[in-house]
């Protein structure tokens, strides 16, 4: 046994505590408190992804502004290619340049399907006037703002087996399941703390 640990464990078997008598424990205790924060700003940090990625992706069916829309074909690319993932959120207007998600309208030939395409003209009263990026002409139908679901905000190109999977995480369920075991997690943390504090 060497003689520096000897006085350690003399020290430990009186006062709980592996620092020998004299030797502060200051340091250790500073450090301790900064590892707690740290965590603590990791989980904050956590909280607010989560909650940001929920609102970002919060379907408009349940009061959101996003819609996820999986792109089939060709016509986009190179700016979206077949099993891209696209993000199409709401806005308040649209204008020419736009890559925007619309449904086609009752009483069109395709009616009900979702397009995904670039605006080139036109207004969202009297429509507007769509073309996919790899297509000379523009789109039969001019759908107004009232058809358009969102403009693309986001891509990410997947393969097909985990369209399955990202369809999965960004459901709300989800993100509310996630948001409610991190936000445990920190009041668990907290009460843990004054836990210790209390203790004499």
């Amino acid at each position: 046994m060497s003689i520096d640990l000897l006085p350690r464990l003399v020290a430990f078997s009186r006062t709980g505590s592996v620092a020998p008598p004299g030797e502060s424990t200051s340091g250790r205790t500073r450090g301790a408190k900064a590892w707690r924060a740290l965590r603590r700003l990791w989980s904050v940090g956590a909280v607010l992804l989560v909650l940001g990625a929920t609102w970002y992706t919060w379907p408009a069916s349940r009061g959101g502004r996003a819609t996820i829309v999986f792109v089939s074909g060709n016509s986009m690319e190179p700016t979206y290619s077949t099993d891209d993932v696209v993000v199409a959120r709401r806005q308040d207007s649209y204008r020419v340049g736009d890559v925007i998600v619309y449904r086609i309208g009752q009483g069109d030939a395709g009616a009900g399907h979702l397009v995904i395409h670039r605006i080139t003209a036109g207004d969202g009263n009297r429509g507007w006037t769509t073309q996919g990026d790899n297509r000379a002409y523009a789109d039969a139908w001019h759908p107004t703002s009232a058809q358009v679901i969102g403009r693309a905000a986001h891509s990410a190109g997947i393969g097909r087996q985990l369209l399955t999977a990202f369809a999965l995480l960004v459901t709300p369920w989800v993100w509310a399941l996630a948001a409610t075991v991190v936000a445990f997690k920190i009041a668990w943390g907290y009460l843990g703390e004054a836990d210790s504090g209390r203790a004499g």
